[in-house]
């Protein structure tokens, strides 16, 4: 009879850690456009997935709203590219960060409109804010903005109160804003903030 109880305890205990860890987003590997615009933030599934692993190249296809916690990673051996020529934007929401781990963002420098790639929303709390954060292995590589209008995003905006974590082994080059009114190349920090622990910004230009 004791170790009816016990076995009973022990079931119902891993039962109920199975259910929690359960409830919690997974990593998936991805390897078309549409599935990864899915898992991002604009599809029904993207509260399933916390851990994108690219799995091939592919080109970003529509524009993202992050509302969550997400990495985006190649898979473990590879090195993967996501082309952003067609001048789509991946906007973070305040409260959530974007991890971007060994993978290159690629604008072939094709003339985007008066948006930069990555959009760092305002906020004036200091406990929910937008972060990205770029590990080893990322570069962001030949985005230009060139447009008539006031342009002043670069490759990425950070709006006030966000933050942009640049680590040893990333790299933003190539990159170029050459709007009438393009405030930064690589990054227009709009009261927003930078910390560089390491890489490389070079070769990039506003006018």
């Amino acid at each position: 009879m004791k170790n009816y109880f016990l076995n009973k305890t022990l079931f119902v205990f891993v039962l109920a850690l199975t259910a929690q860890f359960s409830a919690f987003a997974d990593s998936k590997e991805i390897g078309k456009a549409r599935d990864f615009v899915s898992y991002c933030g604009t599809g029904s599934r993207y509260k399933s997935c916390d851990d994108i692993i690219l799995t091939a190249n592919i080109e970003l296809t529509s524009d993202i709203t992050l509302r969550k916690n997400l990495k985006i990673r190649s898979k473990d051996g590879y090195r993967y590219t996501i082309s952003v020529a067609n001048a789509r934007q991946i906007e973070i929401d305040p409260g959530y960060r974007l991890t971007l781990t060994n993978i290159v963002f690629d604008g072939n420098n094709y003339s985007r409109r008066n948006e930069g790639l990555f959009y760092l929303n305002e906020s004036s709390d200091t406990n929910k804010i937008a972060r990205l954060e770029l590990q080893k292995g990322t570069t962001i590589r030949e985005v230009t903005v060139t447009t008539t209008a006031d342009a002043d995003h670069a490759v990425i905006h950070a709006k006030k109160g966000s933050r942009i974590i640049i680590n040893d082994g990333a790299e933003i080059l190539d990159c170029h804003n050459k709007s009438a009114h393009g405030n930064g190349g690589a990054i227009c920090c709009d009261s927003g903030n930078i910390i560089m622990n390491g890489g490389v910004i070079a070769n990039c230009s506003a006018k």
